[in-house]
């Protein structure tokens, strides 16, 4: 089987099974080998010709399906770049006065004016959605829709991955800003807010035992003098 098949297979069975997403943040080991042998399959094809946007998605994806922690990173910095250079291409670029840029949202592309025209400041509500930037989106209402959803689900189950909830939850809120009631946006921001819980509530109980043997220590001292 062409490598590329292996590819969609892989990613047919997880969205197909019952425990789609579940299965692509722990791919089982076959899934493991079979996106490490497509990763090699890839790879020179997108190091010849790193501008073709098909390749580097198709690279990209693949690097953030497996869980191999060099894959994930540069997989996100592949996928930030696809989606930054691909509003700025729809938006006619620097060349119609426009320049993409990131923000403080990994991969949240917005647009501003190269006039060097002060950006008003994001209010409160929309800095915790991570939905800065909509009124330099709005600037290309009207042309014809970009579909980047796949790319942001990518890009968010690589932060996932790497742990980075934050950057996790402002990459899909942008998601879901752009692409409303997203049906994989909006399992993805369960997810994210499931992990969240269980690491602040990790975190809470290491505090506590520490906390717990601190105490022991110094009432043991206290009792030793």
């Amino acid at each position: 089987m062409e490598q590329i098949e292996i590819v969609r297979e892989t990613v047919r069975k997880f969205f197909c099974s019952d425990d789609g997403l579940e299965n692509i943040l722990s791919p089982s080991e076959e899934d493991l080998l079979n996106l490490e042998n497509a990763i090699q399959h890839f790879r020179p094809m997108y190091n010849k010709d790193p501008d073709d946007p098909v390749v580097a998605f198709q690279y990209a994806s693949t690097l953030l399906l497996h869980s191999r922690h060099s894959y994930l990173t540069e997989g996100v910095r592949i996928m930030e770049f696809l989606i930054l250079s691909s509003w700025q291409d729809h938006c006619g670029g620097a060349g119609a006065g426009f320049e993409a840029r990131a923000t403080g949202s990994p991969g949240a592309c917005v647009l501003s004016e190269s006039s060097g025209k002060k950006e008003p400041k994001p209010s409160t509500v929309d800095a915790e959605r991570g939905t800065t930037g909509n009124a330099h989106l709005k600037l290309c209402t009207n042309r014809t829709p970009l579909d980047l959803s796949p790319h942001y689900f990518h890009l968010v189950v690589g932060w996932i991955k790497l742990q980075d909830y934050s950057k996790a939850l402002a990459c899909v809120n942008r998601m879901l800003q752009l692409y409303p009631d997203h049906p994989e946006g909006i399992a993805l921001k369960r997810q994210i807010d499931m992990a969240s819980k269980r690491t602040l509530a990790a975190t809470g109980l290491a505090a506590a035992c520490i906390t717990a043997v601190l105490t022991v220590a110094v009432f043991c001292k206290g009792r030793g003098r």
